[in-house]
C-alpha cells in the first residue's frame, strides 16, 4: 500500500482526503521536440487511475493539445484554443509512471528544434475528476462524479461538435460563465446558467447548446478547492480576488507556495494565463507566460511574484490586476512530502564547459545549483543560482556584492528544466565558459531537506514564514540588491549566534541578525538590521534541514586523531560541507564526484575565491557517514565544527 492510500484512508477504509503529496497528481514536465518516441517520466499512474495531458508548444504557435484517458483514442485531442471538435493525429500512450509520445513529426507535440510544456493532472478525489456524457435535452440535468467534494471550476467542452468551452467557477456563481477558448468577460446567462447546481456528488446542467444538446457527446474537466481540508493535506484552490488597479503589493493568501496558477479577469476581458516553477514563476525575476486561449510563443513578462503563502502582484497590469474580479486556480509546489533518497534531491557534477548551448541532465528539476571553478591553480569564483530568482541571477558564495543579473538570457544558465538546466553560450559566464572545468552542485527543494524564500526586508522585528516542514537547522542569508554579507545560522550555534559564508570567521554573538529567536517548522523570525532584514531591500535565504537517511546537519568536536562521523547512512556521504565556529577556518566542501577517497581529497571554499585544494588528506569514506582524517583544518583538536551531509 502507498503512503498516499495509508493517509487517505479513513474508517473501514474510506477515502478521507486528498493524496499525501502533490507530485503524485499533478507535474508540469518541460520537453524538447525530436520527431522521435519519448518518454516524460513524472512518477503520475496515468494508466491506474486515469487523467488529462495538456501540451503547448513554447517555441511556436501551435494550439494546445488536450488527452484524457477517456478518449477512445490516444490520437484523440481538444484544443484550448478553439470551439472544433475532438481531433485526431496526435500519439500519447498513458503509462503507470506519465506516459509516452510515439514518433511523429506533429509539430504541435513533437517537433524537432521545438521546446514543450506538458501539464498532467491525475484523477484524484478533491483535485481532478473527468466525465464524459451524452447530452438530452433537458433542463436541469443531474450528472454524477467522483471528486467526492463540491466542484470548484468545471471546464464543459462538445466533443462531436463545433462549440464553445463553457467553464464554471465557484467564484461566478450559477448564473455567470466564461470561455476557455476567449478573453470575454464573464457573460450573464439569464436563467440558462451552463450549470446551474453542483454537490459533492453531482452537477447540473440546463437546455443549452454547449452543455446539454439532445444526442451530442461532453467531456466535463472538474477541478476541486481544498480551502476546507486541512491544511497539510490542501493540494489545489479555486478563488478570487478583486483587483486594485495599482502597485500596492495586492497579496492572495493560499496558505501555500503555488507551483501552477492559471488566472482570468472575470470582471473584464482578459486571457486566460497560465504560469508554473518550471518554465519559470519567480519573484522580481520574470514569469514565462501561455495563454489557454491563444496559440501565442511562451513569453517572459513579471505578473506574478510567489511567496511560501501565495503570491503578490506589485503592478497594476490590467491581465492581473486591474479593477474588479479575478478568478484563479492554483495547485500547491510539491513540498508535502519528505524525500527517502538523496539521490531524488542532490546530485554532484563535474564538466568543462564549451561556449555552445547544452543541455546538463540531473535527473530531477534542480532548484538551487552552486558551481564553482576547479581548474589547475584557478580561482573557485562559487555562485549561487536559483530557480525563484530566476535564471539570470547569480551571487558569489564569497564576496558582499549585489547579485549578478546576466542581461542577455543566452550568456549564462538560459533555464531551469524539469530534469536539468539548459546553459547558454557561456562566452561571459562562470557555468559554461569554454575549456574551464566546473563542479555543479544540484539541489532540489523538498520537504524536511532544503527551502528556500525570497522577501523584502522592512527593518522591523517581523516573522516571516516557510515551507521547510520542520525547524531549519542550517540557514543561509544574502541581501540580493544591496552590498552585504553573508549571515548565516546553525542549531548548534542557536539564534544568539551567526557566522558569515563569505568568510571563515567564527561564531559571533548574533546581534539583531535574528532577533535572538530560534526558528519554527513554519516562520524564522528577522531582527530589525540590515544583514537579514535591511529597509526595502531584497533577500534570498536558504534553508536545510536533517532528513533520515538522506541528509544530516549537525555537530562535532575536533580530535587531531582520526574519527568516524555517523550520519545514519548506509552508503556514505557523497557531500560534505563544514565549518568551524570557534576559530578562523573557511567553509570546505567535499563531494564525491571529485573524490572523498583514502587518500587526499579535493577541497573547495565556498567562503573565499581559492583554487581547489588537492594535497591535503581531510575526509575519508564511511557507510555510516564519513571518516576526519589528522590532516587540514576539518578536526582540530578541542575546536567545535558544524556540517551539512547528504547521502
Amino acid at each position: 500500500m502507498t503512503i498516499e492510500r495509508k493517509i487517505g484512508m479513513g474508517i473501514a477504509g474510506q477515502p478521507t482526503g486528498p493524496a499525501a503529496d502533490v507530485a503524485e497528481v499533478f507535474s508540469t514536465d518541460l520537453y524538447n521536440g525530436n520527431n522521435s518516441t519519448q518518454t516524460i517520466t513524472n512518477g503520475i499512474d496515468l494508466d491506474g487511475e486515469g487523467g488529462l495531458i495538456w501540451i503547448k508548444q513554447r517555441t511556436g504557435t501551435n494550439s494546445h493539445y488536450l488527452h484524457d484517458t477517456a478518449m477512445s483514442a490516444s490520437s484523440d485531442y481538444h484544443k484550448s484554443d478553439s470551439t472544433s471538435a475532438v481531433g485526431t493525429g496526435i500519439a500519447l500512450t498513458k503509462n503507470s509512471n506519465g506516459f509516452s509520445i510515439a514518433s511523429t513529426t506533429w509539430d504541435g507535440i513533437n517537433a524537432t528544434n521545438h521546446k514543450y510544456v506538458a501539464w498532467t493532472f491525475r484523477k484524484k478525489e478533491k483535485f481532478f475528476d473527468i466525465v464524459n456524457y451524452t447530452g438530452n435535452g433537458a433542463t436541469g440535468r443531474v450528472i454524477s462524479h467522483d471528486l467526492g467534494s463540491t466542484p470548484a471550476m468545471i471546464m464543459i467542452k462538445a466533443t462531436n461538435q463545433s462549440d464553445s468551452w463553457y467553464v464554471y467557477h465557484s467564484a461566478n456563481g450559477f448564473g455567470q460563465y466564461l470561455a476557455l477558448d476567449t478573453n470575454y468577460s464573464a457573460n450573464q446567462h439569464g436563467s440558462y446558467p451552463p450549470v446551474s447546481a453542483a454537490s459533492d456528488t453531482t452537477f447540473t446542467t440546463v437546455l443549452n447548446t454547449g452543455v446539454n444538446s439532445s444526442g451530442s457527446t461532453y467531456v466535463a474537466y472538474i477541478f476541486a478547492d481544498n480551502s476546507s481540508e486541512l491544511a497539510d493535506n490542501q493540494m489545489i484552490k479555486c478563488g478570487s480576488y478583486t483587483g486594485t488597479n495599482s502597485s500596492d503589493k495586492l497579496s492572495i493568501d493560499l496558505g501555500w507556495e503555488p507551483q501552477f496558477v492559471l488566472i482570468k479577469h472575470a470582471a473584464g476581458n482578459g486571457n486566460w494565463i497560465m504560469l508554473d516553477k518550471m518554465r519559470a514563476m519567480t519573484v522580481y525575476g520574470g514569469d514565462q507566460y501561455l495563454f489557454a486561449n491563444t496559440t501565442k510563443v511562451d513569453e517572459l513578462f513579471s505578473f506574478i511574484n510567489v511567496t511560501p503563502t501565495g503570491f503578490f502582484f506589485e503592478t497594476n497590469e490590467g491581465q492581473v490586476n486591474a479593477s474588479g474580479k479575478y478568478i484563479y486556480m492554483a495547485i500547491r509546489a510539491p513540498m508535502m512530502k519528505k524525500p527517502e533518497s538523496g539521490n531524488t534531491v542532490f546530485k554532484a557534477i563535474q564538466r568543462t564547459g564549451t561556449n555552445a548551448a547544452a543541455f546538463v541532465e540531473v535527473g530531477f528539476a534542480p532548484d538551487l545549483v552552486i558551481n564553482s571553478r576547479n581548474d589547475d591553480g584557478e580561482q573557485s569564483q562559487s555562485e549561487f543560482k536559483d530557480r525563484l530568482r530566476g535564471r539570470k541571477a547569480s551571487i558569489k558564495s564569497h564576496a558582499v556584492n549585489v547579485e549578478t543579473n546576466y542581461g542577455n538570457a543566452t550568456q549564462d544558465l538560459v533555464s531551469f528544466d524539469s530534469n536539468g538546466i539548459s546553459l547558454g553560450t557561456g562566452a561571459y559566464s562562470q557555468i559554461n565558459y569554454a575549456n574551464r572545468r566546473n563542479i555543479l552542485w544540484c539541489f532540489k527543494r523538498a520537504k524536511g531537506f532544503f527551502d528556500m524564500i525570497l522577501y523584502i526586508g522592512n527593518a522591523t522585528v517581523r516573522t516571516v514564514p516557510h515551507q521547510l516542514g520542520v525547524k531549519p537547522q542550517l540557514i543561509l542569508a544574502k541581501a540580493r540588491n544591496v552590498t552585504n554579507y553573508w549571515v548565516t545560522y546553525d542549531e548548534p550555534s542557536g539564534a544568539t549566534k551567526h557566522m558569515q559564508l563569505n568568510d571563515g570567521n567564527p561564531s559571533t554573538a548574533s546581534g539583531d541578525h535574528w532577533n535572538n529567536t530560534e526558528p519554527t517548522d513554519s516562520v524564522i523570525t528577522l531582527g530589525d538590521g540590515n544583514y537579514t532584514n535591511r529597509n526595502n531591500a531584497n533577500h534570498v535565504l536558504y534553508m536545510f534541514a536533517s532528513v533520515d537517511g538522506v541528509s544530516k546537519v549537525g555537530t562535532y568536536t575536533g580530535t587531531g586523531s582520526s574519527q568516524i562521523i555517523d550520519c545514519g547512512f548506509s552508503n556514505g556521504a557523497r557531500f560534505v560541507l563544514s565549518k568551524c565556529t570557534t576559530v578562523n577556518k573557511e567553509w570546505h566542501v567535499h563531494d564525491t564526484t571529485r573524490g572523498i577517497v583514502s587518500g587526499n581529497d579535493k577541497r573547495l571554499e565556498l567562503s573565499t575565491s581559492s583554487p581547489e585544494v588537492r594535497s591535503s588528506d581531510e575526509i575519508d569514506p564511511h557507510s555510516s557517514g564519513f571518516i576526519l582524517d589528522t590532516q587540514g583544518d576539518m578536526n582540530l583538536s578541542g575546536k567545535t565544527y558544524i556540517f551539512l551531509a547528504i547521502a
